[in-house]
């Protein structure tokens, strides 16, 4: 597929999944190296990414990538609002976290992060990182789909008791990336939750004009 193909299935956000299908070891090895390898500022580590192939844990990540009901002004849980985002129950999901360190002056690159500019730059490089792997997923045929609603310190203390690690709860970007249910539109939700038990819902997907200006 060529590269403009790819962007336009890029931009569309995959939100099923067809879990008989495997994703191989080299398809998301290819876009984890691409991922890693995308500028960022002074080339330094500003993000750190997580890469998950275990179905239960994904659906556990689904379940968990929504919004905060705390932050819903709705009296109920069981709106649309909180359903979990489909796009991350997927065979592969990534996810980038924003590192807690930057510069605080010329000389040191562990000080804490102070300075608003570099939390703008990192994100930035996020976008970047997470642009190319969804554009490289796509052109090898697989699908993505991003997701910005999650639950980020339930999320990161559960990652830290899988894996022992000490990530932040500084959740940027997450992404699903596999092949789709072949019989469903790419913006059907296919919901796995308990609750929405297999509940489809349409996810309504617009088609976007962007102004270029281009001199002379």
């Amino acid at each position: 597929m060529n590269l403009y193909s790819a962007a336009l299935t890029a931009q569309r956000c995959q939100r099923n999944w067809d879990w008989q299908k495997p994703v191989t070891p080299e398809q998301i090895q290819c876009v984890l190296s691409v991922a890693t390898a995308m500028p960022t500022k002074q080339n330094r580590p500003v993000y750190q990414l997580f890469v998950c192939t275990d179905q239960s844990t994904n659906l556990w990540l689904a379940n968990h990538a929504r919004d905060d009901p705390a932050t819903i002004n709705t009296g109920s849980l069981t709106t649309r609002s909180t359903y979990q985002n489909s796009q991350i129950a997927a065979p592969v999901v990534f996810i980038w976290f924003n590192n807690s360190v930057a510069p605080t002056d010329q000389s040191s690159f562990n000080g804490p992060k102070t300075q608003p500019s570099h939390a703008k730059s990192d994100n930035i490089a996020i976008g970047i990182s997470a642009g190319a792997a969804a554009l490289t997923a796509n052109t090898m045929g697989l699908k993505t789909g991003f997701c910005a609603c999650k639950l980020d310190q339930q999320i990161t203390q559960y990652l830290n008791q899988l894996m022992n690690t000490d990530l932040k709860d500084n959740i940027a970007l997450m992404m699903g990336m596999g092949y789709p249910q072949t019989d469903l539109k790419h913006n059907d939700e296919y919901h796995y939750d308990d609750y929405y038990k297999e509940h489809i819902y349409t996810k309504q997907s617009y088609d976007k004009t962007i102004t270029v200006y281009q001199w002379p």
